[in-house]
């Protein structure tokens, strides 16, 4: 991860003690998490991260709010790209849209794909990490279905 953050961020500098620190304050954090918010940092700030950034916080997502993160991947990549939006899924709201299929998310009008990802997201309380941005395009068409040809490719 410092090897990352140094790539991204020439003015970085990890020495031993800078890596000592990141790794004492960052071990409790899963990997995948701490990349996923090292990523997501990177897309919002010309400047080098903190562990604050990097690090997991904890926050509960309303069924609604997370249903804007679907729509708004769903938006940016569309029915053709559902790899690289489910990529970008926080765990616990990726295994929603796995749940109730991400082809069927998109072919449905918004309405309904709304109800059943909510359905499905609310059996599972749990929290999940924060720091991710999801900033995107959400669909705006006047198409009934959330995805419409116009975002293939």
């Amino acid at each position: 991860m410092m090897a990352v953050t140094a790539a991204l961020y020439p003015s970085f500098h990890s020495d031993r003690a800078v890596i000592a620190i990141w790794y004492e304050l960052l071990r409790d954090t899963p990997y995948d998490v701490a990349m996923r918010n090292l990523k997501a940092h990177a897309k919002r700030s010309p400047y080098p991260p903190t562990v604050a950034d990097i690090c997991a916080r904890e926050t509960a997502l309303s069924p609604g709010m997370a249903w804007k993160q679907v729509l708004s991947l769903i938006g940016r990549y569309g029915r053709y790209r559902q790899a690289e939006a489910l990529s970008l899924m926080p765990p616990k709201i990726r295994a929603a849209v796995e749940d109730a299929g991400y082809i069927y998310l998109c072919g449905q009008d918004e309405r309904h794909a709304r109800e059943e990802f909510e359905r499905i997201y609310k059996q599972d309380p749990e929290m999940i990490p924060a720091g991710t941005d999801y900033q995107g395009a959400i669909c705006s068409s006047s198409q009934p279905a959330i995805c419409t040809e116009m975002h293939k490719a």
